[in-house]
C-alpha cells in the first residue's frame, strides 16, 4: 500500500512539473520591457523603452508572437491598461502619458499634468483611472484618460 502510494505521488508529481514548464519566446525587441495587459485570451500588449524611444508591442495569439507597434514616442513607459477592447492608457518616465483609441495601433500623448516618473495605472469598475508614480505623485481622470488631475496623497 505504501509502495503504490508513493508511486501514485511521483506520477502526479512528474506529471505537475511536465505540465508547467516556461519557455521562451522571441522578441522583436532587444529593449527593456516592463508591463504587459492583455484584453482578452488573444490579445496582449506589452509596453518599455528606454529614456529616447518608446516601445510598444501587441500579440494576437496568446503571446506567442510580438510584432513592435511603430511609434514616435520617445519616453521610457512602465505600465499600461485597457479600458476597453480598443482603449488603451501608458504611462512612464517624466509624466508620459499615452493613449490609444484602435487598439494599440497608434499611441498619442495626453497631458498628465506631472512630470514625475509614473509607474503604474489602473482602472475601476466605474471607468475612473488612476496613475501613481515617484515621490507620491497620484492622479486620476474621469474621462478616459483624456484629462488628469493630481490627487493629494501622504
Amino acid at each position: 500500500m505504501k509502495k503504490t502510494f508513493l508511486s501514485t505521488i511521483f506520477l502526479i508529481f512528474l506529471f505537475t512539473r511536465a505540465n508547467a514548464q516556461w519557455f521562451n519566446l522571441n522578441s522583436p525587441t532587444s529593449a527593456y520591457l516592463f508591463s504587459t495587459y492583455f484584453v482578452n485570451y488573444d490579445t496582449g500588449y506589452a509596453v518599455g523603452g528606454d529614456i529616447n524611444a518608446s516601445v510598444f508591442l501587441k500579440t494576437v495569439n496568446s503571446g506567442l508572437d510580438w510584432n513592435i507597434i511603430t511609434n514616435t514616442q520617445t519616453k521610457w513607459l512602465y505600465d499600461l491598461v485597457f479600458l476597453n477592447d480598443t482603449i488603451g492608457l501608458a504611462c512612464g518616465y517624466d509624466g508620459a502619458m499615452y493613449k490609444t483609441t484602435d487598439a494599440g495601433e497608434t499611441w498619442n500623448a495626453k497631458p498628465s499634468e506631472t512630470i514625475s516618473w509614473l509607474y503604474s495605472i489602473a482602472k475601476k469598475p466605474d471607468g475612473t483611472v488612476w496613475a501613481t508614480g515617484q515621490d507620491g505623485t497620484l492622479i486620476r481622470s474621469t474621462n478616459m484618460g483624456d484629462n488628469w488631475d493630481p490627487v493629494v496623497s501622504s
